[in-house]
């Protein structure tokens, strides 16, 4: 990975990440996306890059390629982050997934999905 390289620190890699979700947030989707894009071309493929790829799929109307990303994540990503950290991350993709379920038309399959995340609080 190029961070361990010191290309990019851990703390211009947070950075960089908080400006993507706050780009995001005040919906310059785009240009979160060219950031987010730069991360993964130099190789910085942690579980926050990754995550913001997911939701600015999603909040692009991108729903096949954001449940493609899911799976992705969650069998490869998933299972290496620390138990209390997982479990909130768990949530937030299985709520995308319920999400982009339904705005698929599986929404059957989304509400199934949904009601399960809830049973789990």
């Amino acid at each position: 990975m190029l961070v361990q390289q010191n290309l990019l620190s851990k703390r211009q890699v947070d950075y960089i990440t908080l400006l993507i979700f706050l780009l995001a947030r005040h919906g310059k989707i785009d240009r979160a996306r060219v950031l987010v894009d730069a991360l993964i071309a130099l190789g910085v493929r942690g579980e926050k890059t990754l995550v913001a790829r997911i939701i600015l799929k999603f909040l692009s109307a991108d729903y096949q390629e954001a449940l493609q990303e899911l799976e992705d994540v969650e069998d490869g990503l998933l299972p290496r982050i620390a138990s209390a950290k997982r479990n909130d991350l768990r949530r937030t993709l299985t709520y995308i997934r319920a999400r982009c379920c339904c705005e698929l038309d599986r929404r059957s399959e989304g509400e199934r999905i949904a009601r399960k995340l809830l049973a789990e609080q």
